[in-house]
């Protein structure tokens, strides 16, 4: 009887484990047309557009924070997301509902230079309210130049990372410019671990054994590319 009880408690045990994991590494929420890097003038307010799509079954209530901001003295930067928040407002209190299949255009970052030329970056985290795993991260670069307006193009793609899951390193596959940067978040959005990277170099790793298990989200950028994607870390 004793036996049976444990093995009942166990496969109990394994299943629960089996679906929080598995619902850790869902999927759902992606970016569709996105302005990655703009360019305006010191007097003009700056901003970027971005579509977020729903790719689930059901519908689901997105929220967004601003989990990195990187910008000269004087500048100011805010986001709308269906509501316009202050410059205060990292996280945002208001859920915005994305139906089955569907997306919305209602995410805005701004930039307000106040006359000041000057670049800067923030990074963003889209995620479902009842499942803040189930995330994407996108950094947003901007320039604040005197006279020149326009949409700078840079390459955005998807981010090379093995083993995944990983247990104690990550290896990362990112051929670094001059001022590349690997970051990696949490799924709060909290910076866990950063790393400047040697130009001219293809090959990096990540030390991940102080990390607690669950999903992490990677972020390489330099001044031409920025590239992302997720680890499952099972230390």
């Amino acid at each position: 009887m004793k036996k049976a009880l444990t093995l009942g408690t166990l496969l109990i045990a394994f299943g629960v484990l089996y679906t929080t994991t598995s619902l850790a590494q869902v999927k759902n929420l992606k970016i569709g047309y996105s302005e990655p890097s703009v360019t305006g003038d010191i007097n003009d307010l700056i901003e970027a557009h971005v579509t977020l799509i729903n790719t689930s079954s059901s519908s689901i209530e997105s929220k967004v924070k601003r989990i990195d901001k990187t910008i000269p003295a004087g500048h100011v930067t805010y986001f709308c997301y269906q509501i316009c928040y202050s410059d205060a407002v990292e996280d945002s209190p208001d859920p915005v509902a994305i139906a089955a299949g569907d997306s919305t255009e209602k995410f805005k970052s701004y930039f307000d230079p106040l006359g000041t030329a000057g670049n800067g970056q923030v990074v963003y985290s889209f995620y479902n309210a009842a499942n803040p795993s189930d995330s994407v991260i996108l950094p947003i670069s901007y320039s604040a130049t005197d006279g020149t307006a326009g949409i700078k193009n840079i390459n955005y793609s998807v981010l090379s990372a093995y083993p995944n899951p990983a247990s104690s390193i990550v290896h990362i596959a990112f051929p670094a410019g001059q001022q590349s940067i690997i970051r990696m978040y949490d799924v709060t959005g909290k910076l866990v671990a950063q790393q400047q990277l040697e130009s001219g170099i293809l090959a990096h790793s990540i030390a991940t054994t102080h990390l607690k298990n669950g999903v992490y989200s990677l972020v390489a950028t330099d001044n031409a590319k920025v590239a992302y994607t997720k680890v499952v870390i099972t230390n």
